[in-house]
């Protein structure tokens, strides 16, 4: 009995050690995780101008989980022996944060208070807290206001004359331009922006539009190509709003309030 007794101890450490290696995997794809979306939002294809605030916060989001997570499990052991006890709160602690790191500003409050009840003097406790709270006040803001932004809403009434000017592709290099007297030109059409291209072409259309009014207000374009127009050579950008600013979106998903290709002035 007694044997038995002393080896359940040993047992329980293997399991805590198995754990603890288990954990520090998942943290590491994390890290990894985490990297990448810094760089996919950094130095990826842009979106419309007007969603590089939400992009922004993502890369200051993958900054955080990068840098202040790693940073926080040498501060939670600095005090301590590597022993499975410690690790393993800390290493779930540390997963926690990772996954949840879109909610940088609230983890920098809790980072905050708990650098606080460590401070041995007052000075620091408060000036823990305040740079806590301004964090989650300022990154709180920049995050839902980033957020809200980058989805496309109805423009309301929209009339021709608003359209007319130079529109730009939003991360590639077609511009379309919409004159007043009804004609228009696509320089550089790609069929990310003219869907009646084949795949891998790039050219220059000219033609005619107009504005089509419906449950949301749309560009029409009639490329001029030669021959009667046919129902194919016709495409439709939607007009949208992002932000405060006018876009046209050639394919809207309603569902997710995204505009994946479409123009910006």
């Amino acid at each position: 009995m007694a044997r038995q007794q002393s080896g359940l101890p040993r047992r329980q450490s293997g399991w805590r050690w198995a754990a603890i290696a288990g954990l520090s995997v998942v943290t590491f794809l994390g890290l990894l995780v985490a990297t990448l979306i810094g760089v996919a939002n950094a130095f990826g294809p842009g979106p419309f101008p007007e969603q590089y605030p939400y992009s922004h916060y993502l890369v200051a989001s993958a900054l955080w989980g990068m840098t202040v997570v790693p940073g926080g499990i040498l501060l939670a052991l600095r005090h301590r022996r590597w022993r499975s006890e410690a690790l393993l709160p800390v290493l779930l602690g540390a997963d926690l944060a990772l996954l949840l790191a879109i909610l940088w500003p609230v983890e920098a409050l809790l980072l905050a208070v708990g650098l606080a009840l460590r401070a041995r003097r007052a000075r620091q406790r408060v000036g823990a807290i305040a740079v806590g709270a301004l964090l989650l006040v300022a990154g709180g803001w920049w995050g839902l206001d980033a957020y809200a932004r980058q989805h496309v809403r109805d423009p309301g009434p929209v009339v021709a004359g608003q359209l007319t000017g130079t529109w730009h592709e939003a991360g590639g290099p077609g511009a379309l331009e919409l004159r007043a007297d009804g004609n228009f030109t696509l320089r550089h059409a790609t069929p990310g922006l003219d869907p009646s291209l084949p795949t891998g072409t790039a050219t220059d259309e000219a033609g005619t539009w107009m504005m089509q009014d419906g449950d949301v207000p749309s560009v029409l374009l009639t490329p001029a190509r030669g021959r009667p127009a046919e129902l194919s050579d016709l495409f439709a950008f939607d007009v949208q709003l992002i932000g405060p600013a006018q876009v046209l979106c050639l394919q809207t998903d309603p569902d997710e309030g995204r505009c994946p290709s479409g123009l910006h002035r």
